[in-house]
């Protein structure tokens, strides 16, 4: 391997590691409920990253498992706003 691949590989890792320990502090700061939400972009971001990068499109069974998965988080969302909404 080059050297060039070892400071990629080492980039890769400290930006998954500050991405993870943000993730981790939100936890830690506010309801889960506000801040999975947000983790559901990673979809977003590695659908163009593997565009980009490797030139792959998702399957048609990916992009109904990337709906469900973002349908059942936004409907947890409206679940838990409407219900603090009705308990004052």
């Amino acid at each position: 391997m080059r050297s060039l691949d070892w400071i990629a590989f080492g980039i890769a890792g400290v930006s998954g590691m500050v991405g993870h320990m943000a993730i981790i502090r939100a936890s830690q700061m506010a309801n889960a409920a506000k801040v999975v939400p947000f983790t559901y972009t990673q979809i977003i971001w590695m659908t163009g990253l593997g565009f980009l990068v490797f030139g792959q499109w998702p399957d048609q069974w990916t992009m109904v498992g990337m709906v469900v998965v973002a349908a059942s988080g936004l409907y947890l969302w409206y679940r838990e706003y409407t219900l603090r909404k009705k308990n004052g």
